[in-house]
């Protein structure tokens, strides 16, 4: 950022009015705030990308109208790409143009990245409270709460959820029931033969014992 000597930054925007400075950006080398150019004017401060408008005769409409730029560079100054419009022309041109609205991360006065609102939130669902979340990470108690609600910071989700909507969990495969357990076969008749015992099961099958095992056969039989 160059040091400005009296004068010079309206006199660069001066320059810049007569409209001559082609299609490329014409970025504020002077001072900036929240990534738009800044000078003093009568003892005010403006943005500079409002100034040059009217230094090229372009009247603000009204007092709601804002500097739009249509090149999505907040530090420009080249008079082609400013025009006045709404603030709703200027929310259309920051989606549509620019692919984004300055969100989250983007925005230059963020205080929070995207790692801590998903910390946040986690730590919200296991039921800390907005106060002390707020004062470890150096935010408005309101800040936390609407974090919590999704009232800002809307577009950061988790990244488990992410997966999911994205297909990474496609290959997962799906948890199938077994087959059902079939019953143990019990003993339906017993048959002795000297020391020999036969059992024939409800399965259908025979099994051969020994006499110390006629009695408990006999016994499960009755059951």
């Amino acid at each position: 950022m160059a040091k400005a000597k009296h004068g010079a930054p309206l006199a660069f925007l001066i320059d810049r009015a007569r409209g001559q400075d082609g299609d490329a950006c014409v970025l504020w080398p002077y001072r900036l705030a929240n990534g738009y150019g800044h000078l003093d004017v009568e003892g005010r401060q403006r943005g500079a990308h409002q100034v040059v408008l009217e230094l090229a005769g372009q009247a603000r409409p009204t007092d709601a109208h804002e500097a739009c730029h249509s090149c999505g560079t907040p530090a420009c100054v080249n008079l082609t790409h400013l025009r006045w419009g709404t603030h709703a022309d200027n929310q259309q041109d920051r989606f549509q143009r620019h692919g984004d609205t300055m969100q989250g991360e983007r925005n230059p006065r963020a205080r929070l990245t995207e790692d801590d609102v998903r910390a946040i939130r986690r730590r919200c669902e296991a039921g800390e409270t907005n106060r002390s979340l707020a004062a470890e990470f150096g935010v408005a108690v309101a800040t936390i709460g609407m974090i919590r609600t999704r009232r800002t910071w809307a577009s950061v989700v988790c990244i488990a959820i992410c997966a999911i909507a994205l297909g990474a969990c496609a290959d997962i495969p799906e948890a199938r029931p077994g087959p059902p357990a079939r019953p143990e076969p019990r003993p339906v008749r017993v048959v002795e033969i000297g020391t020999a015992v036969s059992c024939r099961l409800s399965n259908g099958s025979v099994v051969q014992t020994g006499p110390g095992e006629a009695a408990k056969l006999r016994l499960r039989c009755t059951r």
